[in-house]
């Protein structure tokens, strides 16, 4: 299953991309990471620190809003869907 996060991760990114017309290697540049972390979030297949994913929202001028929701809860939800 793919965590909602990494999608949204991958959308916030790849819109980015192509809005400023930079390819995988000029966006890296921008963010100061490596060509391979852009690959690897793009991939789904990421895992970065709450500190990254902050400090990558804000590269893009978002702000992430963490919220705490019952893991029953959360568990059930994404069942149904």
């Amino acid at each position: 299953m793919v965590n909602r996060n990494s999608i949204k991760s991958f959308n916030l990114i790849e819109d980015y991309r192509k809005n400023n017309n930079l390819n995988k290697t000029q966006l890296a540049e921008k963010l100061g990471v490596t060509k391979g972390y852009i690959s690897q979030i793009l991939n789904g297949d990421f895992d970065h620190k709450i500190s990254k994913f902050v400090d990558l929202a804000l590269s893009f001028d978002k702000v992430p809003i963490i919220t705490y929701k019952d893991l029953k809860k959360c568990i059930d939800d994404d069942n149904v869907k």
